[in-house]
């Protein structure tokens, strides 16, 4: 347990108290993580939360704790676009509609785009492809290769 406390000299008890009040069950209960951690008062964790050297090791690993978080929202959210916006067509080995729309709709849900719980997939996806419409048009447009001649439609209709 040491290892996980490094150079921060905290009692046996304080380093349980830290694990179990950031942990689940007794996850930021001080009651229950004191009373795991071997603490005989019911209200001791409220105690140990302000000695500083175990305050400060907490908030080190909330720090910790949220940078993880955010880059796994991140990766999911990646994951969710992915599928949401693959160029390829189902026959070509692309997601369903079922899969897109699901996609987008935990997209729209995880950027707070929905404020009803119960609007329907449909519009759902709706709103999501106008999004990345609005994403697509502010990106610039890719210049053609050197090789190809580009003909400009004169509009004669002819």
């Amino acid at each position: 347990m040491s290892q996980d406390f490094p150079g921060i000299d905290l009692s046996v008890r304080q380093k349980r108290f830290i694990w179990h009040y950031l942990t689940r069950p007794t996850l930021f209960d001080p009651v229950r993580a004191a009373e795991a951690a071997g603490y005989k008062n019911k209200t001791a964790g409220y105690g140990i939360l302000r000695v500083p050297k175990v305050k400060k090791e907490i908030n080190r690993r909330l720090a910790e704790m949220e940078m993880r978080f955010e880059w796994d929202i991140d990766r999911l959210l990646a994951v969710f676009e992915r599928i949401a916006f693959d160029p390829r067509d189902e026959k070509e080995g692309g997601p369903s509609r079922t899969e897109r729309m699901t996609a987008a709709t935990k997209l729209g849900e995880t950027r707070a785009l929905f404020k009803d719980a119960k609007l329907n997939v449909t519009s759902s996806l709706e709103q999501l492809l106008l999004l990345a419409d609005q994403r697509a048009a502010a990106l610039p447009k890719p210049e053609p290769p050197a090789r190809l001649k580009l003909v400009h439609d004169t509009g004669t209709g002819g």
